[in-house]
């Protein structure tokens, strides 16, 4: 699904993607609404999945993970079942943060 966002909408996603902890007011002044209205954007961005969660970023460094990884991965299996069962295994690494799926000489990159 695609969904079509005016000027505002886009000015509310950005001042999150700066910082999510800006408060409702700090937002609605920014893009000149009342509270009431822009909450309700808001929520409605929410229930459209457009916000799907509001996050900390860490950093790393401060936690002693000063080192970076990419893994490359390649199968010859490439069945549901198999997929399916990669999925479960990596989902068990907290140092895994993402994947995906590549074209190429490789087929996954974490």
């Amino acid at each position: 699904f695609c969904m079509s966002l005016d000027k505002v909408d886009r000015k509310i996603l950005a001042i999150l993607q700066k910082d999510s902890t800006v408060s409702l007011n700090e937002i609605a002044d920014a893009v000149n609404l009342t509270t009431t209205p822009c909450w309700k954007r808001l929520k409605k961005l929410e229930e459209l999945g457009v916000i799907n969660k509001r996050v900390a970023l860490l950093e790393p460094e401060a936690l002693g993970l000063s080192l970076t990884v990419f893994v490359m991965v390649q199968t010859n299996d490439h069945s549901h079942e198999w997929y399916r069962r990669f999925v479960a295994t990596v989902e068990d690494f907290p140092e895994v943060m993402e994947f995906y799926r590549m074209a190429g000489e490789y087929d996954y990159m974490m």
